[in-house]
């Protein structure tokens, strides 16, 4: 989505993110009217469904590099062995290996940026949202 500063692109990546209310309409993924959905239909859907990566990357500085990419999984209660095979391919894709044992507040923000990115990835979600 591209447009002038102030246009709504963040407007509507919350929207489709079901982190704001549609107040008229509808918003439609693959079928689902997400704004029609129950809270706890709409946290499932998130899990499930999205990928987030936020502007200032949303990563806990309490928590190694490792522990914020696999938070999602965890989460989800995914097991150990496939949180481990997920976290070794997207680390190698994505060139972070090095960063996986460090604090983001030891890296810097390209590197917060991959970090964030992988955490996105992940979940292997159907849809990626990500705000500059």
């Amino acid at each position: 989505i591209m447009g002038e500063s102030g246009s709504g692109k963040s407007t509507l990546l919350n929207l489709i993110a079901t982190f704001d209310k549609v107040t008229e309409g509808f918003i439609s993924l693959n079928g689902t009217a997400i704004n029609k959905l129950r809270n706890k239909e709409v946290a499932r859907f998130r899990r499930e469904t999205l990928g987030f990566v936020f502007q200032d990357f949303n990563v806990l500085n309490t928590m190694t590099n490792k522990d914020n990419i696999l938070m999602p999984l965890v989460l989800s209660n995914e097991r150990p062995k496939t949180m481990n095979e997920r976290l070794e391919t997207i680390s190698t894709q994505l060139g972070i290996n090095d960063l996986l044992d460090k604090y983001p507040y030891e890296i810097s923000g390209v590197q917060k940026q991959r970090i964030a990115i992988s955490r996105a990835l992940i979940a292997q979600p159907k849809l990626l949202l990500a705000d500059e």
